[in-house]
């Protein structure tokens, strides 16, 4: 289906891929475009690329408004696909123990499991330990001291690339790395490597995890994001788009979308459908926990960019300035102008090939 037409949307693939190409004809970057929609950049990106959910009509009818149509053959085509799902069993597809846990994609995951693991390992650390001659009599009580509990204020950075883009032909994609057939439908986890080393792999849609971590005493504010673009080029086939994620994960906090044609950021509340202008707005963590930003890029389309991003913070009254990526090892996205990314290829373990591929991972994997 290349036609956008809601009347001959049937199913749930039909309806992702008319909106998807609904939103790339127009012209709004992905800031403007979610605060004419009144909808978070989480929720515009889960539309257009799919999810195991039927976006809400509400959604829908915002999503499409913004796009300047009329929304209610769209909703009549989100009710029909509705009824059918009620009436038809659905096979879901199997996530990875990180999805199951944190109920996210898996460079979500990673994110906040690194977040976790280092508030449990700072707890540690600021236990007090008892003296063991102490314990066991009391005897040299005198030598016990108190030393100052340390702080383990710190701003975690990670950048996933899921679903990405190959600067290449099929013949020329290299052998992809083993990869348990448990976990089909979310592998990107185990080409992590693969993924970030090869330099002819870029992401699409690119977003990055930053993690606020902060004791009860502790102040953690980042006041300003940018990104600092090395390169740009002209996107030219071939190129191959690659799967290694078939599902849509959720997100609970901050969201950002740095827009590098503008070169502006807004910034959108946790479960807020209402953006602020960065600076002057700014994400602070008090009194203790872990906060998590998830920033989108909008670029122009039609190019594969090289780039560094910058995180401008105050940790307990100290300005800092934190890199992710840098020039020998840049971060790599892609933004196709085009209204649909396919074919898509995926890694077939048994028959040790690259496959097309779909919404789902072929059957028997």
């Amino acid at each position: 289906m290349t036609d956008i037409d809601p009347e001959r949307i049937v199913t749930q693939q039909d309806l992702v891929a008319q909106l998807a190409q609904l939103y790339k004809r127009q012209t709004s970057g992905l800031a403007k475009f979610c605060r004419s929609a009144g909808l978070s950049p989480t929720t515009v990106q889960r539309i257009v690329r799919g999810g195991h959910e039927l976006p809400k009509a509400e959604t829908i009818e915002a999503f499409v408004r913004a796009c300047g149509e009329d929304p209610l053959k769209w909703i009549n085509a989100r009710d029909r696909i509705a009824v059918y799902n009620y009436q038809s069993p659905r096979r879901l597809p199997v996530r990875n123990c990180m999805r199951i846990f944190l109920g996210r994609g898996w460079w979500q995951g990673v994110g906040a499991v690194i977040g976790t693991l280092s508030l449990f390992v700072a707890i540690f650390q600021i236990m007090p330990k008892s003296n063991p001659r102490v314990a066991e009599g009391g005897a040299e009580s005198k030598n016990l001291s108190i030393t100052p509990r340390p702080r383990f204020a710190n701003i975690g950075l990670s950048w996933g690339i899921t679903n990405p883009l190959f600067v290449g032909s099929v013949a020329d994609l290299p052998e992809a790395p083993y990869f348990d057939k448990e976990y089909s439908a979310s592998h990107c986890v185990w080409w992590e490597d693969f993924l970030s080393t090869d330099k002819r792999i870029y992401a699409l849609d690119p977003s990055i995890v930053a993690r606020l971590i902060a004791d009860s005493s502790d102040v953690v504010s980042i006041y300003k994001i940018d990104l600092r673009i090395l390169n740009r080029t002209r996107l030219q086939e071939p190129f191959v788009f690659i799967r290694c994620e078939y599902g849509a994960g959720g997100w609970e906090g901050y969201e950002a979308v740095l827009d590098t044609v503008k070169r502006t950021t807004h910034v959108w509340g946790s479960g807020s459908d209402k953006s602020s202008r960065m600076p002057p707005a700014t994400i602070t963590l008090k009194d203790g926990g872990v906060e998590g930003v998830l920033a989108h890029i909008d670029s122009r389309r039609g190019y594969l960019y090289d780039g560094i991003l910058i995180i401008f913070a105050n940790i307990n009254g100290k300005d800092q300035e934190l890199h992710l990526g840098d020039v020998a090892n840049p971060l790599r996205w892609a933004v196709p102008d085009m209204p649909k990314y396919e074919p898509v290829y995926d890694w077939h373990p048994d028959k040790r090939k690259w496959v097309k591929v779909k919404s789902e991972p072929p059957m028997g994997w």
